[in-house]
């Protein structure tokens, strides 16, 4: 564990290169389990397909709860690390896991008593029951998926990337293990596919907290830092808050845009439009994952005041990105026809497969700027600017929504094509803002660094 911790306060480029591979391999093997997910619920047909696609909007609103939370603390931690102050890192820890613990108690609250009128506001009206089974265990047992966010932000904040993959990795292959077992053999159908990712997750979550349990980390989480501590949670929270309201807002506008879709394509619509979706969150693996390792190297160097360091990671970390998502952009595009036919092999579903390339070939078009966005906004996280970056998303997404109200009246292309031209503005708006808010605090601290030499003189 001090190695981990030594390579991560060190070269940049290696410490990237450490991190990014093994977050890599846990985001693909849950992507992974979302596209085994989808596929074992295709030999239901495309209504489960659309239940899966309709829920996952849900979903996504508590993981990106449990993410902003886990960004917050793992960049918090991340900066006492770097300053060698270990007793303020483990406090982080502590008020980070405790908020973890009442956000969960409040989402799940909130859910399930408002259950019915949002599932209704989405458009569910055609398969509700379907939709209300799927929900509650994700409602009812929002703790299991908060956590597993937070205790793999707490392992990459301190260069843990392997035992982070180790974890995620554990709950995906659970999950694709336990899919065909509630589901088929247990008769559960499409509801059994969200009770084996909550059981996965659980499972997952005991082998992350049984590691700080035993002391085999560097951060400790101690009882009696649990107790809320206002300067150690506002430092948790200056990050996580925004950080939290940026993917919340994402998904619950999402719900509306699946309004949309619904509203033009049906339930096919709604299937092809999500479904396909999985692919370009495929792609996209290696900016999350270079992008979740600058977060730690940067918020390590600039605690410091190190620009020099923070400059030749981001860097880096933008040539890799750029580099590897045009590649997989151009891959996608070329073998859609292949790539699709993994949602409609079967006789249900076989119908979709026209739209789902097309599709999946204007979804093509929106990667590399996805990527360089999502390293913009790492990086407004690692400057704590996280206030900027929910901008910049608030706004694409606005966009977004302003151009499906016309869409939504003309064809499901035409919201294929309001997507693209939303996520690429975004993407460009993210990038340039965040280069030009590291340019200009630096210029600010050599100013003032300069300035304070002059009066020592």
């Amino acid at each position: 564990m001090t190695k981990d911790l030594q390579v991560m306060l060190g070269d940049p480029k290696k410490a990237i290169l450490s991190m990014t591979l093994p977050i890599a391999f846990s985001i693909l093997l849950s992507s992974v389990n979302s596209f085994a997910d989808l596929a074992w619920c295709a030999w239901l047909g495309s209504t489960a397909l659309s239940v899966v696609g309709l829920m996952n909007t849900l979903y996504l609103l508590i993981a990106g709860i449990s993410n902003g939370i886990g960004i917050g603390a793992s960049i918090a931690i991340s900066r006492h690390l770097g300053r060698k102050d270990y007793v303020g890192a483990n406090k982080r820890a502590a008020q980070a896991f405790s908020l973890a613990i009442l956000s969960s108690i409040i989402v799940s609250l909130i859910l399930l008593i408002f259950r019915v009128p949002l599932l209704s506001a989405m458009g569910a009206g055609p398969i509700m029951d379907d939709c209300m089974a799927y929900a509650l265990p994700f409602f009812g047992l929002a703790i299991v998926l908060l956590m597993n966010g937070v205790i793999s932000g707490f392992l990459r904040s301190e260069g843990a990337a392997k035992k982070s993959m180790g974890m995620l990795a554990m709950a995906a292959i659970l999950n694709i293990i336990l899919d065909p077992i509630f589901m088929y053999i247990l008769h559960m159908g499409v509801v059994g596919s969200a009770w084996a990712t909550v059981v996965a997750m659980a499972i997952s979550d005991i082998i992350g907290l049984l590691w700080y349990v035993r002391g085999r980390m560097i951060v400790k989480i101690k009882l009696r830092d649990l107790k809320i501590d206002r300067e150690a949670m506002g430092d948790v929270l200056y990050v996580s808050v925004p950080q939290t309201i940026e993917l919340s807002v994402v998904s619950i506008m999402n719900i509306v845009l699946n309004w949309f879709v619904i509203t033009c394509g049906g339930t096919d619509g709604l299937a092809v439009y999500n479904t396909t979706w999985e692919f370009v969150l495929l792609a996209v693996i290696p900016a999350y994952a270079i992008s979740a390792a600058m977060i730690s190297v940067c918020s390590a160097a600039l605690s410091n005041n190190d620009y020099d360091k923070a400059r030749v990671a981001y860097w880096f970390s933008l040539k890799i990105t750029v580099a590897v998502m045009i590649t997989c952009s151009v891959f996608l595009a070329v073998f859609a026809q292949y790539a699709v036919h993994i949602f409609t092999f079967t006789a249900e579903t076989s119908h979709l497969r026209p739209e789902m390339m097309q599709a999946l070939r204007i979804y093509c078009i929106i990667i590399p700027f996805f990527g360089i966005m999502q390293l913009g906004s790492s990086l407004f996280q690692a400057l704590r600017s996280p206030k900027k970056s929910l901008i910049c998303s608030f706004a694409c997404v606005m966009l977004i929504t302003a151009l499906y109200t016309y869409a939504f009246t003309v064809s499901m292309d035409a919201i294929y094509w309001s997507l693209c031209i939303g996520e690429v503005v975004g993407g460009v708006m993210m990038f340039l803002w965040s280069l030009l808010s590291f340019r200009m605090e630096e210029r600010h601290y050599i100013s003032s660094k300069a300035a304070v030499a002059k009066l020592q003189i």
